[in-house]
């Protein structure tokens, strides 16, 4: 049980802060993230030679694979909404059962729209999980861990990648198709059976209440400005753009150039994608975000820059090297970013602008830069073009006072409570270090009066059902109304203590008005 202003019942304050990492919980998350993404990745190298073999056209395969990502990128914008009345583990589990239920209509017929409207269903039931899983693991992550811990999470879809399409090829190969979507009906069931084994109690309620950045006191009712919550998920929309030359154009450019070595590519960089993972989210965390998007920005911009200048075998797999290794660190923390930055009731909508960011600037950049190679006749162009997206990520990144938190050193950015675990952990002897402000040591003093006031008033709540039932303290009514008027008091300091910082014998006043409310009207 928790009251309205994000308070447990003991009156702490759940952020997730002590628990481990690898919790049953996040562990759950997972093998439920090997579990969409692997049924997905299974189906992506092997659906299209499916469909040519049952007559469709290229044009009918662009518009199946389209549906997919129309529903799933309009999925996630709903995401939030439907969490708020289901219920996010409610509606994960009913998001798992029907990318299954879209897998499973495919083996019922054949034709484009069957094809079409199973798809359609496919998308949106993996767009709504994939935004839900990141909401959910930031509940549990400790704060101090976020970066790490979402990278972890994408490793699981790092591993499908790597070994999705090379697993559904051999199963459509040596045990047909209709074989391969029972895979994936499979993979999707045993998610749905990890989701079944958690309730809503592993994944406590973040609170609400506004922590006070080091910028200073945040204005009493102030609201995230739309610019922090749309920042990163533009900066992921440049991302998208230029990992499009990668994706869709790497092996028709490199049989332009007569190069074989496409595979090796995908595998250079599927292995440095997964070490950067569990490595580049420790640097986040400990260093602040700066420290893995520069470096990982200009990884990326040289992989696509040693693909135009020095087209050959060797140079290929430098370039995989250095794309696996700016991708793998600079996307999980993108996503840490976005979570930090969002307040706990925006986290879900936040996810869900994040994914679609990158999957509206891979759709657009792919027609963009297909249209610049048809018209200069070479696809030589796309990695001349696709580096701009990364000087644009560099220059919306470093330019914008939005991310200064978390450009320095031990910092993570954000003012929805992340920065406060770090500040907490500060020793006295590291404050005295600062130089002095006016009137900070009042507020100190006032702030300290608060946390004392509010441990006083918690013994007291303690008490009062055994005080009551002696008739030592109050009885009847006024005792009835004494105990909800101890929460209020309690929300009441927590709340000011976290952002006006107000004197402790204000918050006394408020208690005894309200506690003797119903004799003062008697």
């Amino acid at each position: 049980m928790s009251d309205g202003c994000g308070q447990a019942a003991s009156g702490k304050i759940v952020t997730g802060v002590g628990r481990s990492l690898w919790s049953g919980a996040f562990l759950t998350l997972f093998c439920i993230n090997v579990c969409l993404f692997g049924s997905m990745n299974m189906l992506l190298a092997t659906m299209p030679i499916h469909f040519q073999d049952h007559g469709m056209s290229e044009g009918m395969i662009g518009f199946i694979f389209g549906a997919f990502y129309a529903s799933s990128i309009s999925s996630r914008l709903l995401t939030g909404r439907l969490a708020g009345r289901l219920g996010e583990l409610g509606l994960l589990k009913a998001a798992v059962l029907t990318a299954a239920l879209g897998n499973g209509l495919m083996l019922s017929g054949d034709g484009f729209w069957v094809y079409l409207v199973t798809r359609f269903v496919n998308g949106a039931g993996i767009g709504t999980a994939t935004t839900l899983m990141i909401s959910l693991a930031s509940k549990i992550i400790p704060p101090a861990r976020l970066a790490e811990g979402l990278g972890r999470l994408a490793l699981g879809a790092s591993l499908a990648l790597a070994f999705g399409p090379f697993l559904g090829l051999k199963l459509a190969e040596t045990c047909g198709f209709p074989m391969l979507l029972a895979a994936t009906c499979l993979l999707l069931t045993l998610a749905f059976a990890a989701v079944t084994t958690r309730s809503s109690s592993d994944f406590p309620s973040l609170p609400d209440t506004v922590r006070v950045p080091d910028k200073g006191p945040p204005p009493e009712g102030r609201r995230l400005p739309e610019r922090e919550l749309v920042l990163p998920a533009l900066l992921v929309l440049l991302l998208g753009g230029a990992c499009c030359g990668i994706f869709t154009y790497l092996v028709l450019y490199l049989d332009e150039l007569r190069i074989r070595g496409a595979a090796s590519f995908f595998f250079i960089a599927t292995m440095g994608i997964v070490i950067t993972r569990l490595m580049g989210g420790r640097i986040h965390d400990r260093l602040g975000h700066m420290f893995v998007i520069v470096p990982s920005s200009l990884l990326l911009m040289g992989s696509l820059l040693i693909l135009l200048a020095f087209p050959g075998p060797v140079a290929a797999n430098v370039a995989a090297a250095c794309y696996g290794l700016g991708m793998g660190a600079l996307f999980p923390s993108l996503q840490a970013i976005t979570i930090t930055y969002a307040p706990p009731a925006k986290r879900t909508l936040a996810a869900a602008l994040f994914l679609n960011g990158y999957d509206v600037g891979y759709a657009l950049n792919t027609v963009a830069m297909g249209c610049l190679a048809e018209l200069f006749h070479t696809y030589r162009i796309v990695y001349a073009a696709t580096p701009v997206f990364m000087v644009a990520v560099l220059l919306v990144y470093c330019l914008n006072p939005v991310f200064d938190n978390g450009r320095r050193s031990g910092t993570t950015g954000g003012v929805w409570g992340e920065d406060s675990a770090k500040r907490d952990e500060r020793t006295e002897d590291e404050r005295r270090k600062r130089p002095p402000e006016d009137g900070v040591e009042e507020k100190r003093k006032l702030r300290k009066n608060l946390e004392d006031t509010q441990m006083v008033a918690a013994k007291i709540d303690e008490s009062f059902i055994d005080e009551r039932s002696r008739g030592t303290l109050l009885s009847g009514a006024d005792a009835e109304h004494a105990m909800p008027c101890m929460s209020k008091t309690i929300a009441r300091a927590d709340l000011r203590r976290d952002t006006a910082w107000e004197g402790g014998s204000e918050i006394s006043r408020d208690f005894f008005s309200l506690m003797w409310e119903p004799s003062a009207k008697g």
